[in-house]
């Protein structure tokens, strides 16, 4: 039996710089120091400058509040984006586009060491070359997923994401569907929880009655109410669910006793070549009967607020389906499922979040700051009286210090760093020092700007590099200058 190869979802992006030039990815957690460290030398190995990261809103406020100094080395490379759900932000995707290709990757695993390194997650990539290829189409429905946060980003995030448009013209001529694309006899379809469309009906319109149901996943309703309404919606005679409750949530006051309904923990499910033993953080659903099979393969956990039909997380993934094979899916992902378990362990940790609980005493309206040489713009989601409030900033040594803040209108505000100065993070506090905004990272306008994907400035980087140019006097001239400031003055 022929199972897919254990691989790290990095792995797959290549080391092509001539393929990609920009990319949207998407996550709950994020670690700023693993990112910075592993993850943007490898976007950059493969040509990618234009990064876009959409994160949790309370999350990336956790991650902020916690870091220091060094975990900010180069976040001024690429942006940050948080998001706001009426539960939690919970989508794993990644959009890599470059001037002719694209590829979309969609799983479980966050921006983090564990999503991206020691946990088992799973992950679904659909590359094309051509916007007629079926796989085009899965990067359209995640593609309009992704576009509707764009109003969310202020200041230089818009545009940058407005820059995507202009260098990959190809994402116009996609045609926006919502209908499955059959690739080899298996039917795919990008699921996702929106306004109209959610995870509970995509599973709802399979009209699927399956003989066994098999459910994996870190998390479950503490009652197991999402494992009931699956039973209801497929009718399996068999329920498996694979659990980690060394360091998930399983269902503790699910019945273990039933007949219909069997329980398996995640390590005695899967062989390995080493004894190392990651958490269990991939998400499935598995459906089969005498004539096909159905996988799910994404973000949501087997709960209401992932899965429900009254849903409150945003999570997306992908839906398989196919005729029954020899080997099933779970088959060739090395999954069996053989030792009953009989009680849970109780875990009380939460190893995805890591919230910082913090209490302020007023809304928090600051949603981004960025600098300009030593002027400090803060975007805030309503008016606020600079009589009241001042910018407290942690710099580059690791000092706090405090600004006051002037503004030109109602809505544009700034404070004046001093030269020299290097702010990493900043938020509002009132002249007391009480916090009434959680922080937030200060992106550097001007090095964002640098990013940008315009070929001319492909054409000046080949010119430094001697490629277009071998006069070596010349060469050395062109390394002097800023780049951007020979477009356009793309950097005032």
């Amino acid at each position: 039996m022929k199972q897919l190869n254990r691989r790290n979802v990095l792995e797959i992006l290549g080391n092509d710089k001539r393929r990609y030039h920009t990319c949207l990815m998407t996550a709950y957690t994020f670690d700023f120091l693993f990112f910075e460290r592993r993850v943007l030398p490898v976007l950059r190995g493969t040509g990618i400058k234009n990064i876009n990261v959409f994160v949790d809103k309370k999350e990336l406020a956790s991650s902020v509040e916690m870091a220091g100094p060094k975990s900010f080395a180069g976040h001024h490379a690429y942006s940050l984006i948080d998001l706001a759900s009426t539960g939690v932000f919970h989508p794993k995707i990644m959009l890599l586009i470059g001037k002719s290709e694209g590829m979309l990757v969609v799983g479980s695993g966050n921006l983090t060491g564990s999503g991206l390194s020691s946990n088992d997650e799973i992950w679904s990539a659909f590359h094309f070359k051509d916007v007629a290829h079926p796989h085009a189409v899965l990067f359209t429905q995640a593609w309009s997923y992704i576009s509707r946060w764009f109003s969310n980003a202020r200041g230089v995030h818009r545009e940058k994401l407005a820059w995507i448009k202009r260098d990959a013209p190809w994402i116009s001529e996609l045609s926006d569907s919502s209908e499955a694309v059959e690739i080899d006899n298996v039917r795919y379809s990008f699921v996702q929880n929106g306004a109209t469309e959610n995870h509970w009906s995509a599973l709802t319109n399979l009209s699927f009655k399956a003989v066994k149901m098999t459910l994996m996943a870190p998390y479950y309703d503490q009652d197991g109410k999402t494992i009931e309404a699956l039973i209801q919606l497929f009718l399996p005679k068999s329920t498996g669910c694979i659990v980690d409750d060394s360091t998930g949530k399983p269902p503790l006051k699910f019945e273990m006793e039933r007949n219909d309904v069997v329980f398996y923990r995640w390590h005695d499910c899967i062989e390995r070549e080493d004894e190392f033993k990651g958490r269990l953080h991939a998400k499935m659903i598995h459906l089969v009967n005498a004539d096909e099979e159905v996988l799910y393969l994404g973000s949501a956990n087997i709960t209401i607020q992932a899965l429900g039909e009254n849903h409150s997380n945003d999570e997306a993934g992908i839906l398989l389906r196919r005729a029954k094979k020899k080997n099933s899916w779970l088959e060739e992902l090395g999954i069996q499922t053989n030792e009953r378990i009989k009680e849970f362990k109780e875990n009380i940790f939460d190893f995805e979040s890591n919230k910082v609980n913090e209490t302020l005493n007023a809304n928090d309206v600051l949603e981004d700051l960025q600098v300009k040489s030593q002027l400090v713009q803060l975007f805030t989601s309503e008016f606020i009286d600079i009589d009241l409030y001042q910018l407290e900033y942690l710099d580059d040594s690791g000092k706090i210090q405090r600004l006051e803040i002037h503004h030109e209108n109602d809505t544009n505000y700034y404070s004046t760093l001093d030269i020299n100065t290097r702010a990493i993070k900043g938020r509002l506090v009132n002249k007391s020092g009480q916090p009434l905004s959680r922080w937030k990272p200060i992106h550097d306008t001007k090095e964002l700007l640098r990013t940008n994907t315009d070929k001319n400035l492909e054409k000046y980087a080949d010119i430094k590099d001697g490629v277009l140019l071998r006069n070596e006097e010349f060469t050395n001239l062109i390394q002097l200058l800023n780049p951007a400031e020979l477009i356009n003055d793309k950097v005032p």
